[in-house]
């Protein structure tokens, strides 16, 4: 989706009211679990996994019966899995590049410096 669009920002909007709502709801009636089960599915739109999996972990404690909770934890856990290995993949091509530009370096380094001792050599001869 174009993060440009009317509709993605209406959607972002729409999704922090409802974490706004969640969380006013939470200060009047702590013990709610749906309001945290609100929450957290906010958060998981948001793509926040940490703060939504927090979340839906107060909610489980109020409800452990509801496998709502469950299988979103078991969701934010696959997501939050996703993001780490994507950011292990990303810092594994940074790496394999500046290795690279490294070794790029060097080797035009070298190549100078004997250029200019073979252009030495002939300028004394």
């Amino acid at each position: 989706m174009d993060v440009s669009s009317d509709k993605y920002q209406n959607l972002i909007s729409r999704t922090s009211e409802a974490v706004s709502d969640a969380n006013k709801t939470i200060q009047l009636s702590p013990l709610l679990a749906k309001a945290y089960l609100r929450k957290g599915t906010a958060f998981i739109k948001l793509e926040e996994y940490q703060t939504a999996k927090v979340a839906l972990q107060i909610g489980a404690s109020f409800a452990p019966d509801d496998s709502r909770f469950t299988k979103l934890i078991q969701d934010c856990d696959r997501y939050i899995a996703e993001e780490s290995k994507d950011s292990t993949d990303k810092c594994r091509v940074l790496v394999l590049s500046t290795k690279v530009e490294i070794r790029m370096w060097v080797e035009i380094r070298y190549f100078n410096s004997c250029s200019e001792r073979c252009q030495k050599r002939s300028e004394s001869h």
